[in-house]
């Protein structure tokens, strides 16, 4: 397994809350959301939720994309904040 996918496997289990419906129901939300907006490569991006806040991890290609995926997830009913973790594909 890649290092850089460590704390992405950290992150969901600290998580255990997501589980809840409401919870999920906002992770499920954006994820939608990511998957329908045009030019953005979602495939690689995690995306929790624990009351109002979301949580946005894993790979994109480009800084527009890592902004794209947070106006789209900030803009997503229910969402309060966003924490974005998404990393540029390449960068270490």
């Amino acid at each position: 397994m890649h290092a850089k996918y460590l704390p992405v496997l950290a992150f969901a289990a600290l998580l255990p809350a997501c589980a809840d419906h409401e919870n999920a129901a906002t992770a499920s939300a954006v994820r939608t959301e990511l998957s329908e907006a045009p030019g953005l490569s979602n495939t690689h991006i995690q995306v929790a939720a624990v009351g109002d806040v979301v949580y946005l991890n894993g790979l994109v290609d480009t800084t527009v994309e890592r902004h794209q995926a947070e106006s789209i997830a900030r803009n997503t009913p229910g969402v309060g904040k966003v924490v974005n973790m998404l990393h540029i594909q390449g960068n270490n």
